[in-house]
């Protein structure tokens, strides 16, 4: 029940920026060594991304906050690489 009383700053859910984007930067980077690995598993074309989402325990949607496509992560890796 609503009693009327505003949280004060320390009790909100929402972490501070920095947090919240160191925090997304490392799921990033879990999602593309992911990736990877199965890339050097499966080779790219038989990889698919409900596999990455799968191994990291999370929605195949939710892989779309990091990434836009199987492409964009190949990209990535190939950016990194050179």
């Amino acid at each position: 029940m609503d009693d009327g009383h505003i949280p004060s700053s320390s009790q909100s859910p929402w972490l501070p920026f920095e947090s919240r984007r160191r925090a997304r930067d490392e799921k990033r980077e879990a999602v593309l060594r992911t990736a990877v690995a199965l890339f050097l598993e499966q080779g790219y074309h038989r990889a698919t991304l409900n596999e990455v989402a799968r191994r990291l325990n999370i929605t195949k949607p939710a892989l779309y906050n990091y990434f836009r496509s199987k492409d964009e992560i190949l990209y990535e890796c190939w950016s990194i690489g050179n």
